[in-house]
């Protein structure tokens, strides 16, 4: 019974517990949209790995692969068409990437802090070829676009988006109706 009341006391006073560990901070459209150089509804046609693993300053600890995802732009709501229709982000390393790099040892200590930390789930965003992104994309010095939120919280600039059931995502496959009869 003591325990019964404990458990109900922490959950009435720290309501962080009812919720999940990770509270995501709320996202500013306006500014991202204000930021942006494009700000676009895309389709990811293929994404491609960097070699190595990467660190970012957000997750010292945990392993990323550089991804460079090259898209087909279905609407414009912000910017113009880019020259070259691709971004970079990063992503978590799988357990399979991190297993054929490392020692046993050390693939255990990576993937452990890896799982561990639920903020990278929540943050960083890992786009897949067929989906629809509304992307908030700015370009860096090198003419690279890049999410406006940065690589640490790209979830934030790179949002899926999914069609209504009704429409055909390829171009051109509008619906076809038959005129309604009086």
């Amino acid at each position: 019974m003591k325990a019964q009341i404990a458990i109900a006391w922490i959950l009435a006073c720290a309501p962080e517990f009812t919720m999940g560990w990770v509270k995501p901070d709320p996202i500013n459209y306006e500014k991202q949209f204000r930021d942006a150089d494009l700000v676009a509804i895309v389709r990811i046609e293929a994404v491609k790995l960097s070699e190595g693993f990467e660190n970012l300053d957000s997750y010292p600890k945990v392993q990323f692969k550089r991804i460079r995802a090259s898209f087909q732009i279905e609407t414009i709501l912000k910017g113009v068409v880019p020259e070259t229709k691709e971004c970079e982000l990063v992503r978590e390393a799988t357990l399979e990437e991190l297993k054929a790099e490392y020692s046993y040892g050390d693939y255990r200590k990576l993937a452990l802090v890896s799982m561990a930390n639920e903020l990278v789930w929540h943050y960083v965003s890992d786009p897949q070829v067929g989906k629809f992104y509304m992307c908030f994309l700015t370009k860096s010095d090198k003419g690279i676009l890049l999410p406006t939120t940065g690589l640490a919280k790209s979830s934030y600039s790179f949002i899926e988006v999914k069609p209504p059931a009704r429409a055909q995502p390829k171009k051109g496959g509008g619906e076809q109706h038959e005129p309604l009869k009086p």
